[in-house]
């Protein structure tokens, strides 16, 4: 409960200092186009997943990134289910995935051995975060049908 009460106070503070406007301009100078923008934020959510919980990576990085990507045109529910598959893929990953010592502790096994297996499926998944960010239809199509 702490590290999410220290994180909601971190996202207030940087929406009261106008952080993400801030950021946002940076950004848009050095990405130049959604494109960029939305490969360095996979990678960004890849690694931010791999070594912290998930509740805590939304509240410190939705503030920042969510203005950021409706700057570059990209749609909120894309963005929005783009962020909860990276992020659900990084519990998985090793060195600290929280499902990832679960499972190691249900099975028995060594975190090595386990996170030695699961390689081929975390390359599966990276490779579908890329699609998933490159084909909004992909996240879009359903709920634009309930429009």
């Amino acid at each position: 409960m702490i590290l999410v009460i220290s994180a909601q106070l971190f996202g207030w503070l940087v929406t009261i200092f106008n952080i993400p406007v801030t950021v946002t301009n940076f950004v848009m100078t050095v990405a130049g186009n959604h494109t960029v923008f939305l490969f360095f934020t996979v990678v960004l959510l890849i690694i931010c997943g791999m070594f912290m919980e998930v509740g805590a990576t939304v509240l410190i990085l939705a503030p920042i990134l969510a203005p950021m990507a409706t700057a570059f045109g990209v749609d909120a529910v894309h963005f929005g289910m783009l962020m909860v598959f990276v992020l659900a893929m990084g519990q998985a990953t090793p060195p600290f995935g929280t499902t990832l010592f679960v499972a190691c502790g249900i099975t028995k096994e060594p975190v090595f051995r386990v996170s030695r297996q699961l390689m081929p499926f975390i390359v599966c998944e990276i490779v579908c975060a890329f699609l998933f960010a490159y084909a909004p239809v992909l996240s879009t199509f359903l709920p634009n049908l309930m429009q």
